[in-house]
């Protein structure tokens, strides 16, 4: 039976784990022994590795691995660039993360991309010819709780946002586009669940604008997102959010809730907008503020937001498919 070895030296968030272990689920039906390490020294010489950072994959490499899996997230190079944004570690840190990936993606037994667009930027940036040796799988870490459609939350405009404050994320303009919503309709509410309540809270003070705030654990915040009509993500474009895949719209619809997000994730655009109607994907503020009126001036019935939403889990967030598919192309 062969052994893969996951190396994960940073662990696994709540983020990640649902992902490396739908890899670890292929494995496992298809016969093959998983061992997680987070120390290097506790992988053998020639074994089949996994890992799900470039910079990991390069360190691991020492131990000239026989077969390797490598998740690429996202891209690592312009992320370190933007977090480190104005001080001396940003190009060190970019040039480090990107001689990584170079490495990397020419020694990689079998790639796993999020996304067609992260595909086509490797192949453009490192000159990198995959053929059809690679595998595409979008992130997610939820499945739909088809409990949760109920008339009553559809019945108020309370909109949240869950996630980090993080360099990407455009928070200042989704207060500005609450603010303008704020205006037209009166009765609209905003909640913001993050691990940085203090910063929030400042950030709402300065745009003048009143709404909850707290740090909630997974499973509370899975319980609060089913009282909210929509979920909201603003970012602006930029090559890392175009090959992501972000977590957060697949926890929002988990829960039932309408996802207003800017239209700047590739995937997403033909994945999930261009098939479910009940999708606010938006290219301009103006755009987003006149399609939630346009809701807010229709009747919503859940069951119809329960059939496309599952329409979309069946076929873009179906883990089951993805498990299936990937024992077939494993190495």
């Amino acid at each position: 039976m062969p052994s893969y070895y996951f190396y994960l030296p940073e662990g696994l968030s709540a983020a990640t784990e649902y992902y490396v272990d739908t890899i670890r689920k292929a494995l496992l039906r298809r016969g093959d022994n998983v061992i997680y390490t987070a120390k290097i020294k506790d992988i053998p010489l020639y074994s089949n590795i996994v890992a799900i950072r470039a910079i990991d994959h390069m360190t691991a490499l020492i131990r000239q691995p026989r077969t390797t899996i490598v998740w690429y997230q996202g891209v690592a190079p312009y992320e370190v660039e933007l977090i480190f944004k104005g001080t001396l570690q940003s190009k060190a840190k970019k040039w480090i993360h990107t001689l990584s990936e170079k490495i990397s993606l020419n020694k990689v037994t079998l790639p796993i991309f999020v996304s067609e667009a992260m595909m086509r930027h490797y192949t453009t940036a490192y000159n990198c010819t995959f053929g059809h040796n690679y595998f595409i799988m979008p992130c997610f870490n939820m499945d739909i709780m088809s409990e949760c459609f109920t008339v009553s939350r559809y019945e108020k405009p309370r909109f949240l946002y869950a996630g980090s404050l993080g360099a990407w994320e455009d928070i200042n303009g989704l207060m500005d586009i609450f603010c303008r919503i704020k205006s037209i309709i009166p009765s609209a509410e905003l909640a913001i669940f993050t691990n940085y309540p203090k910063e929030a809270r400042r950030l709402l003070e300065y745009h003048h604008l009143n709404g909850e705030v707290d740090s909630l654990t997974p499973k509370e915040l899975q319980k609060r997102m089913t009282e909210f009509k929509y979920g909201l993500m603003v970012r602006k474009p930029s090559i890392i959010n175009d090959v992501a895949t972000p977590t957060k719209i697949n926890s929002y619809m988990s829960s039932g809730l309408i996802p207003v997000y800017s239209d700047v994730v590739s995937d997403y655009r033909t994945k999930i907008a261009k098939e479910n109607p009940y999708v606010i994907s938006f290219k301009s503020r103006e755009e987003c503020i006149r399609e939630i009126t346009r809701f807010e001036s229709t009747q919503i019935i859940p069951e119809e937001i329960k059939k496309a939403h599952t329409n979309t889990f069946n076929s873009y967030w179906n883990r089951e498919k993805y498990i299936n598919e990937l024992t077939k192309i494993l190495p």
